[in-house]
């Protein structure tokens, strides 16, 4: 796989370089329709997420802050610098996406974007993210109408032609749970404080969801025992659809200065659980930017 010189640098690390039985698979775009959100969220409530996201009782994750947003991981268009897609993010489709009063109250509880600085790639896994953007949702019963406000659908969907290459993304429902509460993220002219990675793995396939779902929790809190590492931030990104493209999607925070030695613990702490395919999964380094919170 060859790297393209516009595009950010890679740092692709032995873990998931490793040989599979397949061996090399070609990536290929994934784009989950409205039809698959509107079906998956139409009767939805927190309780019903909490149980689908841990498989343990209301009870049990009342006592963990939830949030339930959509994740859309994607790459700039064709023709664009990677700095011209970050100015263009932060400084013109952030603001334009919150700027209608109705949509961002009703709809809209936190929006973040996350601009990838640094990334490594399994043998299968899309190449060369570029951006990933989180935007959280007020009521996880509200986002089938979200999908078709005039807002979203004349004025902000058709800007990400501006700078997103929509040929090439996938989007993800997910319930958002924060084991280890992260900090703020950086607004949109400031610089982040911390360091911030994202994790998306995805299951070996010999096990089922539970089973990778049960090693994960094991391998999360031997990791947050350790004394090696300080982790400033830890949340866990569940898929709440049955086609999504990766089992979890995780990221953490870590001091700035000890931000890549920090991750490497995490990758061979993950490396030894065997619970993830290499091929398909992939990590970006990111720096996390605030566009709105409601609070």
């Amino acid at each position: 796989m060859q790297e393209n010189p516009s595009d950010p640098p890679c740092r692709p690390l032995a873990v998931l370089n490793a040989a599979t039985a397949s061996g090399s698979v070609q990536p290929q775009a994934t784009t989950i329709g409205r039809d698959k959100f509107r079906a998956r969220f139409a009767s939805a409530s927190a309780t019903d997420f909490g149980n689908v996201y841990t498989g343990r009782s209301a009870r049990q994750v009342s006592d963990l802050e939830q949030q339930f947003k959509t994740m859309i991981t994607g790459r700039r268009r064709p023709g664009m610098t990677f700095a011209e897609m970050r100015r263009y993010m932060l400084n013109v489709h952030g603001p334009l996406v919150v700027s209608d009063d109705y949509f961002r109250s009703t709809y809209v509880g936190r929006y973040v974007q996350n601009h990838v600085l640094d990334a490594g790639y399994g043998r299968a896994a899309p190449y060369a993210r570029d951006m990933v953007s989180e935007l959280s949702i007020v009521d996880p019963a509200r986002l089938p109408q979200m999908l078709t406000e005039p807002h979203l659908v004349s004025i902000v969907q058709p800007d990400e032609r501006s700078f997103a290459n929509l040929a090439d993304r996938f989007s993800m429902p997910v319930s958002e749970m924060h084991i280890v509460a992260p900090p703020r993220p950086a607004g949109r002219s400031s610089e982040p404080e911390s360091f911030k990675a994202m994790h998306y793995l995805k299951r070996s396939d010999e096990l089922t969801h539970e089973q990778f779902m049960d090693g994960f929790r094991e391998l999360e809190g031997d990791f947050l025992r350790s004394p090696v590492v300080n982790v400033r931030g830890f949340v866990r990104n569940q898929p709440q659809i049955d086609e999504a493209p990766y089992d979890l999607v995780v990221s953490l925070w870590f001091e700035r200065h000890r931000g890549t030695d920090s991750f490497d613990v995490w990758l061979n702490a993950v490396k030894d659980a065997g619970i993830v395919a290499a091929a398909p999964s992939f990590f970006l380094f990111v720096a996390e930017h605030l566009i709105y919170s409601a609070v």
